[in-house]
């Protein structure tokens, strides 16, 4: 960690440690998370990235093969523990947000994008579209006999349940879009 410490101050930024002071991120114009195994398992850490994201300062690194936990994984983070460090791509998007815009990474990816969410548009209008059809075809079928009311109810509330399925779906979509703006 010393050798990144060493090249941020290089580039001008003034570097503390989240332990070093209680309000570091608050005055902070960007926090840089740095994602390890240890860090991982860490709530400080997550809390403190989760605070620094609300604020539209959170920028991410990864230093070793540990995936970025929830819910960061879905934001771009530069990986300094591959062969290939992506330094570049951490120092544009340190950058970025030390002016005041969005982080951002080399591969276009933007901090404050809409992240990949679960549920897209499409395969939440198809869902709907398939209830709807199954819902009609129910009702057709219970009028001409071939379904008793037994079977009707089940079949109604699979609908209802792939129905409130979408309206979630959609509304964790909203809420992260929302939150990423």
């Amino acid at each position: 960690m010393k050798p990144l410490v060493e090249r941020l101050q290089s580039l001008g930024y003034d570097v503390s440690r989240s332990d070093a002071t209680a309000t570091a991120s608050e005055s902070a114009g960007v926090v840089l998370a740095l994602w390890s195994a240890n860090a991982r398992n860490s709530t400080r850490v997550a809390a403190e990235a989760a605070h620094a994201l609300d604020q539209g300062k959170l920028v991410q690194a990864r230093l070793d093969a540990a995936s970025v936990p929830a819910p960061f994984g879905a934001y771009p983070a530069a990986n300094l523990g591959a062969a290939q460090a992506e330094y570049g791509a951490l120092e544009d998007a340190l950058a970025r947000a030390a002016r005041g815009g969005s982080p951002a990474l080399a591969n276009g990816k933007t901090l404050g994008a809409s992240p990949a969410c679960v549920g897209t548009p499409r395969s939440v209008a198809f869902a709907t579209f398939a209830t709807l059809c199954a819902f009609a075809g129910a009702i057709s079928a219970m009028q001409n006999g071939a379904m008793s009311a037994a079977t009707l109810q089940a079949v109604l509330w699979g609908c209802v349940g792939v129905s409130a399925l979408c309206a979630m779906l959609s509304g964790a979509r909203r809420f992260m879009i929302w939150r990423a703006d």
